[in-house]
């Protein structure tokens, strides 16, 4: 006889999950959209537009009427609004490490990019401690309408974002580029005929961290409160504080992300950095991001014992740990290089 389904696969299947993966399914080709732009038009130009999308899109989610009003297209515009955050997402974090990496002075690239992570992570703990505040709220209000009071705080963080990010100057890399008529009309096209080696290394580069990630993230989440009875606010506390041990340590899990936007930057040359970059990378986080429904499956395949899961998130260590060992050292790649893999001694010599 067939066993019911634990509560967290059913989780796996509900509704929400699959609004969850929607927006890593189109994390890939907002890298390639926007990766396009940032190679075409500058990093600076494209950052800014990728700041409206995802911030508009997060921030109208807690404005969408109820389905009681507006019928099915409640969640049709949810769907929408996940894609805008999906495209706006998977060339975000790119585009900010390159010209992050593309500004910095020699020997100081992964430093200077490392503030990229370093934001996603103090958000990720902002964004939980914002929604464990209203998990004080009485149930009936959460339900009704303490979800929402998160979601448009977005629009002030745009007016933030904005205000930092127009006053950042364009990359003097990207600057030479539009100076010697080096700016690429394909840079997809170029990225896989010239590097795709390094882009199959970025994308299970970050298989390991994006799924442990959003195992904590979501599936611990459902998984203390729907299997071992817990209540929200109590596992959201240990999801902020995971989230601030990562920031505040010096070994494991956060050097591995720091010196990550640094690595991306120099698997790729000048013209084709941005859609390189944000390609690969989100390639890789789409195909983690459903580690929380994976995670779920096998729970279920176990009835409920959950040894399989450590197995599986090993293996996606496993993976990304190869993609690193197969990569080729970067740190004196000249990352204003047209092409550093073929740029000689010589040519990056005569342009110091």
């Amino acid at each position: 006889m067939c066993s019911s389904p634990t509560p967290t696969r059913r989780w796996a299947r509900s509704p929400r999950s699959s609004r969850s993966a929607l927006g890593f399914v189109f994390r890939p080709l907002g890298g390639i959209l926007f990766g396009r732009l940032g190679d075409r038009i500058g990093r600076r130009s494209t950052l800014i537009i990728t700041t409206l999308i995802m911030g508009v899109s997060t921030g109208l989610i807690g404005l969408l009427p109820t389905y009681a009003a507006i019928g099915v297209w409640a969640p049709i515009l949810l769907a929408l609004l996940r894609i805008g955050q999906g495209l706006g997402a998977g060339a975000e974090f790119g585009g900010a490490s390159t010209l992050l990496a593309e500004h910095a002075p020699p020997g100081r690239r992964g430093y200077y990019s490392s503030f990229a992570q370093t934001g996603v992570q103090i958000g990720r703990v902002l964004g939980t401690s914002t929604f464990l505040l209203v998990t004080l709220l009485p149930l009936e209000a959460q339900q009704t309408w303490g979800w929402r009071v998160p979601f448009p705080i977005s629009f002030a963080m745009i007016g933030v974002a904005l205000y930092v990010r127009l006053r950042v100057a364009e990359s003097p890399v990207f600057r030479r580029l539009e100076r010697d008529k080096q700016v690429v009309r394909m840079p997809i096209r170029e990225t896989l005929a010239k590097y795709p080696r390094n882009a199959v290394i970025g994308i299970g580069a970050h298989i390991a961290d994006t799924a442990l990630i959003y195992l904590v993230a979501t599936f611990v989440v459902a998984y203390a409160t729907e299997q071992l009875g817990l209540e929200d606010r109590t596992v959201l506390l240990g999801v902020v504080i995971f989230g601030l041990v990562v920031i505040a340590m010096a070994f494991g899990f956060a050097p591995m992300v720091a010196v990550r936007p640094a690595f991306y930057a120099e698997l790729f040359g000048a013209r084709v950095r941005y859609t390189g970059f944000a390609s690969s990378r989100e390639l890789g986080a789409a195909v983690a991001g459903f580690s929380p429904m994976i995670a779920a499956a096998l729970l279920g395949a176990m009835d409920g014992e959950p040894w399989l899961i450590p197995l599986f998130t090993i293996a996606t260590c496993a993976v990304s740990f190869v993609a690193f060992w197969l990569a080729a050292e970067g740190k004196d790649v000249d990352i204003a290089a047209v092409d550093p893999t073929q740029e000689t001694q010589a040519t990056q010599e005569e342009r110091a």
